[in-house]
């Protein structure tokens, strides 16, 4: 697979320099001009089976309703770029579920970049999914303790420091691939490295908006951030370098929020697939869970042992896990599937997972209870876990003793026409804010 860090060398030794598009197009992923620029970059040549390549015009359009052929700017497509934090599942899901939005429209994605490990790996639905070939380069992340189910502040402070050159490199490999590919526009979901590389302004560089829940901690009507005040420094030392001063940001919010005292800071739903806004619920038997990280597996496994009648099925993304693992006929651990989960969570009778963002925002959408288990010293996934709470999708625990949701269950008064209220409403105007960043760039251009 091609990655990032070939993009900038081929850039930097003059190879594709040579072979750069005109003034005004940039080298579309997915045409054939494309394809030879991304055979430089190391990817063999030859056939292109598994259709990585393949044009925007030959994706499949997606419809969510109004909008549809509306072609954004007055008939001239936008080209953006995504830059996807990789950590997890949302900021994944987020990505290719405005990427049907854009398409929805008629714009075109001409590069996605995603950041973190580069040696981790990508869960299949997202290359699957995204229509493009991702882009890897190395970012910060967090890393997981001994235990496997908490954030070590030691171990991410330490590897971070000593990776400092890396995200230099990274700095230099966004910004060449950005100048290859000429995008109107980059849409930054929640990457430090692409804050960095392509949140200031500079001559010639497109207009970058920044896409992330994290945004509405600061908001006057959201949940306090919890833990320490260092945790709650950390977290907004994240959101500056992921969307500087004058970037535009969308706060993804479970609820309907006035914008607050933020001028660049916009309050939106969250980006729900379209294959989510499809489903029909149905309420079943089973349990559905997810975890962030393989360490938590162990007290699942531990009150199945006592509650062996209950039915769970266990998500995880852990290196080298089997496609299906059975603890037992009732806990069967699934390795990460877009449309297993959705199929799993469509039918569950209720939804226990550590506390990340777009689980929750799927599950209120289908009506399911929720209890969410914070990942130990992710001061993130805490402050999500109050804002779950206050959405009233469910209950919050410090661990994964499923006793309290059960009795939570019977009682669960859900939210789920206001919510959905709020995304029909709202949809269109995360559409509306993007389009106008990249006509406002395009007049800069004139």
């Amino acid at each position: 697979m091609a990655d990032a860090r070939g993009v900038a060398g081929a850039l930097r030794s003059g190879r594709l320099r040579e072979r750069r598009p005109p003034a005004g197009r940039g080298a579309q992923l997915g045409t054939p001009q494309s394809l030879g620029h991304f055979r430089a970059f190391g990817r063999r040549s030859g056939p292109d089976p598994r259709g990585i390549f393949r044009s925007h015009k030959d994706t499949p359009r997606v419809s969510f309703g109004a909008g549809d052929e509306r072609g954004g700017l007055s008939g001239h497509p936008l080209r953006v770029l995504f830059v996807v934090q990789g950590e997890g599942r949302g900021h994944l899901t987020q990505a290719i579920t405005l990427r049907e939005r854009l398409n929805e429209r008629g714009h075109e994605v001409c590069g996605v970049f995603v950041g973190g490990d580069p040696d981790a790996t990508l869960p299949k639905f997202f290359a699957h999914r995204i229509g493009i070939e991702p882009l890897r380069f190395t970012s910060p992340g967090t890393v997981v303790g001994r235990s496997g189910r908490g954030v070590s502040v030691l171990r991410t402070v330490t590897g971070n420091v000593l990776a400092l050159p890396a995200f230099t490199r990274s700095v230099r490999e966004l910004r060449d691939g950005t100048a290859l590919l000429r995008p109107d526009l980059v849409v930054n979901f929640y990457d430090s490295v692409a804050g960095l590389a392509l949140g200031k302004s500079a001559q010639g560089r497109p207009p970058m908006v920044a896409v992330a829940h994290q945004y509405l901690i600061d908001h006057p009507e959201a949940p306090a951030l919890p833990g320490s005040p260092i945790d709650g420094a950390i977290l907004r030392l994240l959101n500056r370098l992921s969307a500087p001063a004058q970037t535009l940001r969308l706060a993804l919010s479970f609820r309907n929020l006035p914008g607050g005292s933020e001028a660049r800071r916009k309050v939106v739903p969250p980006l729900l697939r379209r294959a989510v806004v499809d489903a029909i619920p149905e309420k079943g038997d089973h349990l559905l869970a997810y975890i962030l990280h393989a360490g938590f597996a162990d007290q699942i496994r531990a009150w199945h042992e006592r509650n062996r009648h209950v039915v769970i099925h266990c998500f995880w993304n852990r290196q080298g896990a089997a496609e299906r693992e059975e603890a037992h006929a009732n806990l069967v651990f699934h390795r990460l599937s877009d449309t297993l989960f959705l199929e799993k969570m469509r039918t569950c009778r209720g939804f226990v997972g550590t506390a990340g963002f777009e689980s929750v925002a799927e599950a209120l959408w289908l009506g399911k209870p929720v209890m969410v288990v914070p990942t130990g010293r992710h001061a993130e996934q805490a402050w999500n876990a109050r804002e779950t709470e206050a959405a009233g999708a469910g209950i919050a625990s410090n661990d994964f003793d499923l006793d309290p949701f059960l009795e939570y269950l019977p009682g669960h008064q859900a939210p789920t026409e206001r919510y959905r209220a709020w995304i029909r409403g709202g949809s269109e105007r995360m559409l509306d804010l993007l389009e106008g960043a990249g006509r406002a760039a395009r007049r800069a251009r004139a």
